[in-house]
């Protein structure tokens, strides 16, 4: 069985003691950490003004930090070292950087410029990803950005072939993991998100499925291997409430005008039922600067070939569409 967990920091990080009063220490002595900090604003928020705002993922042992999508910082504590951050070369040395080291390894003791790696970072987010934080924006119960799924054996009807002829391995990532209401409790959806204009919504003849249907049939696999639902669900059970506990430090420590987190985070937080969809749902971003695409995919019959395989559908038509929508 694949490992896929949620935790922050590992339980041997902070042996005693609360996690409020172990924060409280790596923020009194690293500058950066609590800039970090400062700037996250939950799912369902996006911060006026000019300091620039931090999407938070937590993972196994780590936190990961995004800017419109792109991953700003990785922090997790070292052994004996205590909290540290990589960061990409080009975000610490600028366009310049020597890579090769692609990542700076920054300790609790350096002063930093937390905006700096952030502003340089803000230049590699692509379309898709600025795409990904409008949603973020609108859809206050997003509970994981990115998630990365441990490589499993896929059968050979299904797994990709390298270019030297051997099957690969796959280790797939998912784009956004919401919350939605489930009768009296909640549910895990899963989303993959694409611009309509990109070619892999698309294929030629009826016969044949466009590249994305194989990546969610990849996603399916890999959630219906092995124990993997009970894994997923305890890690996002794990998520909501590492998510209350640092809500609560940061808005008593660092931001206390820190907006308010989902409804579904807290509620799974204090012990609300979880399921899972194992249905990888698609959200495609057809705006009107997108319109003659749109109009093309719509006209060859892209979205109801999509449609017609059992591929849940939100297509993003305007604004007021960007929040996600549950399953009834």
């Amino acid at each position: 069985m694949s490992v896929f967990t949620r935790a922050f920091p590992k339980a041997s990080a902070h042996p005693a003691g609360t996690l409020d009063d172990w924060l409280a220490g790596q923020v009194d002595d690293t500058s950066w950490f609590s800039d970090l900090l400062a700037r996250w604003e939950p799912a369902g928020h996006a911060r006026a003004g000019a300091e620039p705002h931090l999407r938070l993922a937590v993972r196994d042992g780590y936190l990961n930090f995004y800017r419109n999508g792109q991953s700003v910082a990785k922090v997790e504590v070292g052994p004996q070292v205590g909290l540290r951050a990589e960061v990409h070369a080009k975000y610490v040395d600028g366009p310049d950087a020597d890579l090769g080291r692609l990542y700076r390894r920054i300790t609790s003791a350096q002063a930093v410029d937390v905006g700096a790696w952030i502003e340089e970072a803000e230049g590699y987010s692509g379309e898709e990803k600025r795409f990904v934080e409008e949603v973020v924006a609108v859809s206050p119960d997003v509970v994981d950005l990115e998630m990365a799924l441990p490589a499993i054996d896929l059968p050979p009807d299904v797994a990709p072939v390298g270019p030297d002829g051997k099957r690969l391995r796959v280790a797939p990532r998912i784009d956004l993991v919401a919350l939605e209401p489930a009768g009296p409790g909640w549910r895990l959806a899963l989303w993959e998100a694409k611009l309509v204009d990109d070619g892999r919504l698309r294929c030629e003849g009826d016969e044949k499925m466009p590249e994305v249907k194989k990546q969610i049939e990849n996603y399916k696999l890999w959630l219906k291997h092995e124990g993997h639902e009970e894994l997923v669900l305890d890690a996002y059970r794990a998520t909501c409430r590492i998510l209350v506990d640092l809500h609560r430090f940061v808005a008593a420590k660092v931001n206390p005008a820190i907006g308010p987190l989902g409804e579904g985070i807290r509620a799974v937080a204090g012990g609300a039922s979880l399921v899972l969809d194992k249905d990888v749902r698609l959200l495609i971003d057809a705006r009107p600067e997108r319109t003659v695409k749109w109009e093309s995919f719509e006209a060859n019959g892209h979205r109801a070939k999509l449609a017609d395989r059992g591929i849940h559908l939100q297509m993003v038509r305007d604004g007021e569409a960007l929040r996600l929508v549950g399953r009834p």
